[in-house]
C-alpha cells in the first residue's frame, strides 16, 4: 500500500480482492454523486423537482443493485459458467 498521511479504514469483506485505495475512491465518488443529485432535487424549481427526484431514486436503485451483485458475485459467476459451459467448455 502506498504511504498515506492517514490510515484508510478497512475494506468490508468482499468476495474478491480490491485495493483499499481504489475501493474508498469509488465510495467517495458515489457519495459525491449522491450529494450532488440530492442537492439538485432540493434546490430545483418546483416544475423541475419531479425530474430531479426520478434521477435521485434511479441512483439509489442502481447502488442497491450494485451492492446486491457484489454480495452475490460467487453465485453469479457459478451460474454464468454453468450456463456457458456448452459454449466455452470451462
Amino acid at each position: 500500500m502506498p504511504p498515506l498521511p492517514f490510515n484508510l479504514p478497512p475494506v468490508p469483506p468482499l468476495p474478491f480482492y480490491i485495493h483499499p485505495l481504489i475501493f474508498w475512491s469509488i465510495v467517495l465518488v458515489i457519495g459525491i454523486l449522491f450529494a450532488v443529485t440530492f442537492l439538485r432535487f432540493l434546490f430545483a424549481p418546483p416544475e423541475e423537482r419531479t425530474g430531479a427526484l426520478v434521477i435521485f431514486v434511479l441512483m439509489v436503485v442502481g447502488v442497491v443493485l450494485l451492492y446486491a451483485v457484489v454480495l452475490n458475485a460467487p453465485f453469479i459467476i457459478y451460474h454464468f459458467k454453468r450456463l456457458t459451459h456448452p459454449i466455452f467448455r470451462w
